[in-house]
């Protein structure tokens, strides 16, 4: 089954293709959100939810906000009509013949490559007689057919008509009218409505009638005259009376005063009026004050009771707001003069007006605004008439009462139709939402589709009304309307409101060349060499269809990533309201803007007349002449006809490609197939007005081969004052006036047909009714020799070059089919394109299809899950371990450089990769995919040159020696990549990435193989949800971050023990892999492996990802260096270990159990034996226990004959730490001093580590050092901070003494075979681990939880350090007593490791308190926003004296964190931004997750960007969740 899945982020539409069989639409969202949905649905996971799509139509969801989903609809001409083939033409029907005569007229409109019939309204007409303004809409119009007949009988002959229509291969559409009726429609006096707050326009609109009355109007001297005398006479109507308040109401508050006890109080003016004005009937002063409130509120702002101050004070309330009403009153008059002014000028006076005659009542100085009937109701006899207005808001109804429109005069009205008003729902008109539901369903149940007339001033909720009944009559009806809404968004809006699925856009709006290039390239495509294929253009025969594109139907699941959908659109040459290219530019365009028009990639449309080359606009109202049949070589009609057949075979064939270039005058458009690379290649010279003589440069066509087609040249032959017949007129001259051809003239300039040339019928119907309509005389002539081809040899092979000759006229078009060389498509075989595709299965296109929907695909679906692996390439990755996976995929620059002395590659406009390896490329082009984004610097360079190829090789035969299992991986990407280097510029970004994107899927679908757990054991590869894809990024950071470098490793040579399973050959451990902490910043020497961040991360990243042997390896080289009864946290290669982390130790305990518990050596890992690096105090050893050997818990290097001459098993290491812990340990750090610490204090070398035996928690630490993960040191002496650390948290801090438990808890009740010891020894007595762990349950709640109220049962010293109750303290016993009551997130350590310590109820209100005020977007802050030293931002560049910033100071004061996220994640169970951070490579191009974020999950650049101890324990999450 096919999916399309969306990642939802607040997109407002989605367009669907049209199912043939049920297919899925998977929402992942990034919150937990109930979806509601129309369809039936089902939830996945909290982030999942599963929507069944098998039917067309328009569907809005709702998660946070509303978005829609609309379905294509099902076109049937014999096969699926792809949206993008359908060409349509429009018919004014009452120009056509009888309806008997029809299916001849459609043969011929068939014939020339229509597809879909657009007929205006076929109802009953009105007194205009336009088939727009109609007077009944549930009648057909008597005049369509040759008889009377009943309206069941006409609807029977139509539908019959329609259906021969329909076997002619044409589907039948109509205009659906919504928005207006005709002004005689006998329902506005039998059911008329009412509109009093028009009253106002009306009257208005009555003395306009009444002035017009024998005005005369010949010069704009006599319209000034007019106009003042106009502005004097409107004062006196006095219509700021419809505003005003009037003085009755201060009469009113007199004599209803009444004393009022209110509290004093100030409004504005604004306040008051919003407070106190009401609006009543409409009529004039019906602006009324509520007496009642405005006593109150009087009252209030005096501050007095008496009469006469409070009448004084709301007698100046009123002259305010009056002043309000009258200068809006001005501004209204203003607007009113202005628009009657201008829209005089245009009627009467101006060139291009229709220069109307005399004024009168009957024909006034301007239109009327209202259509007038007779009623009782006086506010029943006015309805406003249709019309529209410049730049007005779509959503604005004008006709409302909340417009002005019809008083200020910004109307421009048509006085044959009135406007309807449907009020917000059915009950506020039901006969009329009733009568157009009823004209609806006739409509819908005769034609395959509609088009909204006036849609834009439709109200929306109307019309998606009554189009969600017709959908339900028919569900594939196609929707499409013509909308001018000024602005894209609201665009969007209609479409998703009612389920649009075309837009028509305009031709003939282009003023010249240039921008008739920019409107073909916006219709749709993606550009030529696309990486990615959008989802609009997933082949529908893969979904089941047949269309013909040689696609097959999907045999196994696929996903397809959905995107933001942009409105479909429908590009015409013409509509029948454009005027003609005869009319705009020259009639010789009418060719060449067709020909553009048709190879848009969209719906393309015309109008009847347009290929006949009919001169002039024909007006709906006016014009009374007949179509007749043209011949099939009057005008362009043999153009036409191949490129409307062309049109539809390049959408079912599926050439989404297009590059659109203008030149001067020529534009050429060249469709591109995205997988088989055929093309068609368009090149039209224009004939606008104003024209030039310059050439198109030669058209260059690297490794293509070229095949003309069609050269076309439109010629206008027409009687000039000298009786010649040229050229219409020549290029960059202007037409003369006698070439400017009337819209009636004698009937040999149009085409030379006889009257025995045309149709019997014909003669007898256009006699009858005032003639043929006829196109200007014209001859289409073919050849010429308008270009030459040329193939010259090139780098590789050759290029086809095509040059334009001096006869390439205005008005001509050339067409040329390509197709790229080397693809074994035709003759030629074993070419560049042929290997690649049969190597990567493309020669398979369903597979190209896969693997470009693939690119940029952010949904994290392994692509090998489901289709089959090229087989050369999987014997290339089958010899891949971790290392090589490691060089191949990851590698930051200074791993890099560290290893074979090379770097990132550096993109020159973009910068540096994020990695050495593959996934450095794939972040990068990702970016380029998912946009299509070709002018991305990353493919000028791989166009520019070969050299991210060249270094993609070399680096890899660097790391050969050293690495053999990368000779297959290296040798296969060297044959494809010497591949991409022969193609042409415009395709090696395209399969540039293909190879890489192949090799890399490959290589990470191989890794998630290389070992096994349970973890990935839970995973349905085949069909993850979203906390499956997330499991894998994560589990692909345990290879991004574990991997070999030369400076460092976890043992030194020397180490004489196995490290990674028993009977492990002992060798060098040079090349050993070890665990970043993070990269890029802890990747290489001293500072890549540290103790606190590899414990924390082991059970995430190795044992449940199945990497036993790194948990192992790493778990024995930290517990080798066991010192002073602690390990390090910065290891050092085991050379310079340093032990300054209280916590490092408890952590790497937790590992013990988790490995104990988890891997299949068990328990058996408590008896692996260890070498120490350190010798042991005598009581530790096993071996010379009565000897004194000096350098006991001292440091000795390396290479000293005394390092690793002991001998531990992990068990005694393990009780080691516990019992030194029991006695407690003081000593001073090795090499204390600047050159183990610039900025430490002298006293933070002191270490002290023990145990308080009143509560048996561990403890230690001191003002001046930072033994916890919290471990921020000061170093700025400017700001005072050096040598402080930021958060010390000495004493017993939460998440130890939690860790502590559960080690205790683990070792009562370990068998004796695996541990011998029954507790630890202090002064001589026995406290058994049984005892010790009870005494720490015993004491935690009473030392750290604060209750909501001071009680005795918990110990709280100060109650004036207490900042927040009902959660637990950070620590205790510190030497800076209000660290204790601060609210940091380690509680939920503790919690998530013992959650025995805690009392239910008490977790429980602790975890909301800290999931209400530390949640952050990613991580979770690292002190309360209320505290008085959080401080969110971190920024260790920041050089303030500002102490709490200074450095980054405030480290872990704040910032948000996202290893500590997961504890209180897996307790609350919710995942919040993380998904989607992972896939996005533009935020996160080193594909991990981050150290921290800034306060509300703003990037921290010092951060590192992938973290190893974030994505541990987000698996760990992952895997209670799966």
């Amino acid at each position: 089954m096919i999916t399309f899945e969306l990642n939802y982020t607040n997109q407002k539409y989605i367009r669907l293709p049209p199912p043939i069989k049920q297919y899925q639409l998977l929402i992942t969202t990034n919150h937990k959100h109930t979806l509601v949905s129309p369809l039936k649905t089902t939830k996945k996971s909290d982030y999942e939810h599963l929507v069944q799509i098998d039917t067309p139509g328009v569907y809005e969801f709702k998660l946070d906000k509303e978005f829609t989903v609309v379905v294509d609809p099902r076109l049937y001409i014999n096969k699926l009509l792809p949206l993008d083939g359908i060409s349509i033409i429009s018919i004014i029907p009452k120009w056509m013949p009888p309806i008997d005569l029809w299916p001849k007229y459609f043969k011929v409109i068939s014939d020339i490559g229509y597809n879909m019939i657009h007929f205006a309204p076929l109802n009953t007409r009105g007194i205009s007689n336009s088939p727009y303004s109609i007077k009944d809409q549930l009648t057909l119009s008597n005049d369509l057919f040759r008889k009377e007949l009943n309206e069941k009988e006409k609807e029977e002959e139509l539908e019959k008509v329609l259906h021969e229509i329909r076997k002619l291969g044409l589907i039948s559409t109509t205009d659906i009218v919504w928005n207006h009726t005709s002004c005689d429609s006998p329902f506005l006096t039998e059911h008329p409505e009412c509109a009093p707050y028009l009253r106002s326009a009306f009257e208005l609109d009555e003395f306009l009638l009444d002035f017009s009355q024998d005005l005369k109007m010949e010069t704009h001297q006599d319209l000034d005259q007019i106009m003042s005398t106009f502005a004097l006479e409107l004062d006196k109507l006095k219509l700021y009376e419809f505003s005003i308040i009037h003085k009755e109401q201060i009469d009113l508050f007199i004599t209803s005063f009444k004393k009022l006890t209110v509290k004093h109080e100030s409004f504005t003016i604004k306040q008051i009026e919003k407070e106190l004005v009401r609006e009543t009937d409409f009529k004039r002063f019906h602006k009324k004050i509520n007496i009642d409130r405005a006593i109150e509120l009087v009252q209030s702002i005096t501050n007095q009771q008496d009469l006469e101050t409070n009448v004084k004070e709301f007698k100046r309330i009123v002259d305010e707001i009056n002043l309000i009403y009258y200068q809006e009153w001005d501004a209204d008059r203003q607007i009113i003069l202005e628009q009657i002014r201008n829209r005089a000028k245009f009627l009467r006076l101006d060139d291009h007006g229709p220069k109307l005659g005399q004024i009168s009542r009957e024909q006034p100085l301007v239109d009327t605004y209202f259509t007038r009937i007779q009623h009782e109701n006086p506010d029943m006899r006015m309805l406003a008439n249709n019309g529209w207005i410049w730049n007005a808001d779509p959503l604005v109804n004008f006709a409302s009462k909340d417009s002005k429109a019809y008083l200020q005069r910004t109307v421009i009205a048509w006085g044959d139709c009135v406007k309807l008003r449907y009020g917000d729902k059915r009950e506020d008109s039901p006969w009329l939402w009733d009568h157009q539901l009823e004209y609806t369903l006739k409509m819908a149940k005769l034609f395959k589709g509609f088009r909204i007339d006036n849609c834009h001033s439709t109200p929306i909720h109307v019309a998606s009304n009554l189009l969600s009944e017709a959908r339900k009559l028919n569900p594939d009806l196609y929707v499409y309307a013509e909308l001018f809404t000024g602005s894209e968004e609201k665009d969007v809006l209609f479409v998703r409101k009612l389920g649009i699925n075309s837009l028509i856009r305009e031709a003939m709006n282009a003023w010249d060349p240039h921008e008739l290039s920019r409107l073909v390239h916006r219709q749709g495509g993606s550009p030529v060499g696309s990486l990615h294929l959008k989802n609009e253009y997933f082949p529908l025969d893969m979904l089941g269809h047949d269309i013909g594109s040689g696609y097959t139907e999907m045999e196994h699941d696929f996903v397809v990533n959905v995107k933001e959908g942009v409105p479909h659109n429908l590009f015409m040459d013409c509509t029948h309201d454009n005027e003609t290219p005869h009319q705009k530019r020259t009639a010789i365009d009418t060719l060449s803007n067709a020909a553009l028009v048709a190879m848009s990639n969209c719906a393309i449309g015309s109008v009847k007349g347009y290929d006949e080359i009919v001169p002039k606009l024909l007006d709906v109202v006016q014009e009374t002449r007949k179509y007749r049949l043209p011949k099939a070589i009057e005008g362009i009609i043999p153009a036409k006809t191949v490129l409307n057949r062309l049109h539809t075979k390049m959408a079912r064939l599926g050439y989404s490609e297009i590059h659109v270039n203008q030149e001067h005058d020529y534009i050429s458009v060249h469709r591109v197939h995205p997988i088989t690379h055929e093309g068609y290649l368009l090149i039209a010279r224009c004939a606008f007005k104003h024209q030039t003589s310059e050439r198109h440069s030669t058209i260059k066509l690297r490794n293509q081969h070229v095949k003309l087609i069609e050269e076309y040249t439109l010629e206008i032959l027409t009687v000039t004052h000298n009786g010649h017949i040229p050229y219409e007129h020549a290029p960059g001259d202007a037409p003369t006036k006698q070439d400017m051809l009337p819209h009636r003239t004698r009937p040999n300039l149009y085409h030379s047909l006889s009257q025995n040339e045309l149709h019997y019928d014909e003669v007898q119907y256009c006699d009858i009714h005032g003639g043929c309509i006829f196109g200007l005389n014209s001859r289409l002539t073919t050849g010429g020799n308008m270009t030459n081809v040329e193939v010259l040899p090139s780098d590789y092979s050759f290029e086809s070059q095509i040059s334009i000759n001096l006869n390439f006229k205005p008005g001509s078009i050339v067409l040329y089919k390509t197709w790229m060389a080397g693809t074994g498509l035709n003759e030629e075989k074993d070419g560049v394109l042929q290997q690649l595709w049969e190597s990567l299965g493309m020669q398979n296109k369903n597979v190209g299809v896969e693997i470009m929907s693939r690119l940029g695909d952010l949904t994290g679906q392994l692509w090998f899950a489901h289709q089959k692996m090229p087989k050369s390439l999987e014997e290339a990755i089958a010899p891949l371990t971790a290392s090589e996976v490691n060089i191949t995929m990851y590698r930051v620059g200074s791993e890099e450089y560290d290893t074979i002395k090379e770097t990132e590659y550096e993109v020159p406009g973009f910068g540096k990769l994020a990695y050495c390896g593959l996934q450095g490329f794939v972040s990068a082009l990702t970016l380029v995919a998912t946009s299509n984004n070709l002018g991305h610097p990353v493919c000028d360079n791989l166009r520019n040159g070969p050299w991210m190829m060249d270094y993609i090789i070399l680096r890899l035969k660097k790391h050969l020696p050293m690495f053999p299992n990368l000779a297959k991986i290296l040798d296969w990407l060297s044959y494809h990549l010497e591949l991409v280097k022969r193609l042409p510029l415009a395709f090696k970004p395209k399969y540039f990435t293909i190879v890489v994107f192949v090799a890399y899927e490959a290589i990470k679908f191989h890794a998630l193989h290389l070992t096994k757990s349970k973890l990935l054991e839970k995973i349905d590869f085949r069909s993850m949800n979203s906390n499956e894809k997330f499991a894998i990024q994560n589990i692909l950071t345990s290879y991004q971050l574990y991997g070999s470098v030369k400076t460092t490793s976890l043992v030194p040579n020397n180490y004489p023990l196995p490290l990674h399973h028993p009977g492990e050959k002992v060798e060098k451990w040079d090349n050993l892999c070890s665990l970043a902490a993070g990269l890029p910043h802890f990747s290489t020497e001293y500072c890549r492996v540290w103790g606190r961040d590899v414990f924390i991360s082991i059970r995430g990243l190795f044992l449940l990802t199945g990497n036993f042997k790194a948990a192992r390896a790493h778990l024995i080289a930290f517990g080798s260096t066991l010192k002073h009864g602690l390990l390090p946290n910065l290891l050092d290669h085991g050379i310079f270990p340093r032990y300054n982390a209280r916590d490092a130790c408890w952590f790497w305990l937790s590992n013990v159990v988790e490995y104990c518990t988890e891997s299949d050596e068990g328990l058996d890992f408590l008896n692996v034996q260890v070498a120490r690096r350190f010798v042991p105090l005598p009581q530790y050893r096993n071996q010379d226990k009565d000897v004194n050997i000096d350098g006991q818990d001292d440091f000795i290097p390396h290479t000293d004959s005394r390092c690793y001459k002991y001998i531990s098993t992990i068990g005694e290491i393990c009780h080691e730490i516990l019992e030194r812990h029991a006695n407690g340990v003081e000593f001073r750090e090795w090499n204390a001093g600047s050159n183990l610490d610039h900025a430490m204090r002298d006293e933070g070398f002191n270490i002290s580590i023990g145990t308080d035996w009143r509560t048996g928690f561990v403890r230690g630490g001191n003002r001046w050092n930072c033994g916890t993960w919290m471990d921020k040191m000061g170093d700025f002496e400017r700001a005072g901070t050096r040598g402080v650390p930021a958060t010390p948290r000495d004493g017993s801090p939460i998440e130890i003494i939690g860790l502590q438990k559960y080690f205790l808890n683990f070792a009562s009740n370990l068998p004796e075979k695996y541990w011998k010891w029954k507790g630890v020894t202090v002064e001589g007595k026995l406290i058994t681990y049984k005892e010790w762990n009870d005494k720490v349950q015993e004491h935690f709640e009473f030392e750290f939880f604060i209750p909501l109220e001071d009680d005795e049962k918990y110990h709280l010293e100060r109650f004036d350090l207490v900042n927040k109750r009902g959660i637990y303290k950070d620590c205790i016993a510190t030497s800076i007593a209000f660290t204790k009551y601060q609210l940091r997130p380690n509680i939920c350590i503790a919690m998530v490791k013992s959650p025995e310590l805690f009392e239910p109820d008490h977790a429980r209100m602790c975890l909301k308190i800290i999931k209400e005020h530390l949640l952050g977007p990613l991580g979770i802050k690292t002190l309360d926003p209320s505290d008085w030293a959080y401080r969110g931002v971190y920024d260790n560049n920041n050089q303030s004296n500002d102490p709490s910033i200074a450095h980054g100071f405030n480290y872990h004061q704040g910032p948000e964190w996202l290893w500590v996220d997961e504890y209180i994640e897996e307790i609350e169970n919710i995942l919040l931004e993380h998904k989607a951070f992972m896939l996005d490579t533009e935020r996160n191009p080193y594909q991990g997750l981050p150290e921290l974020t800034n306060k509300d999950g703003l990037l921290c650049p010092p951060s590192c960007p992938t973290q190893a101890w974030s994505s541990a324990q987000f698996l760990e999450l992952i895997n209670e969740l799966l």
